[in-house]
């Protein structure tokens, strides 16, 4: 099992905004990021507008560019 970080905007670590992320579920059409963490509580991120998403493979990174 791989263990994702999420990002919003630029890969540093202020805009981390969770780690050790075990699922979660982009919604497009309602522009809605629910990430559900292995130890804690499910986080629902509302989005005004997402550019881009990437996929950062060599550290299992999350990367959303948008405005919350």
């Amino acid at each position: 099992m791989c263990v994702v970080k999420i990002y919003i905007g630029e890969k540093k670590e202020e805009n981390k905004v969770m780690e050790d992320v075990a699922s979660y579920e982009l919604n497009i059409k309602d522009k809605s990021l629910t990430a559900h963490p292995i130890l804690g509580e499910s986080k629902k991120f509302d989005f005004k507008d997402i550019e881009k998403i990437k996929w950062a493979e060599q550290d299992d990174s999350l990367l959303i560019e948008g405005s919350t």
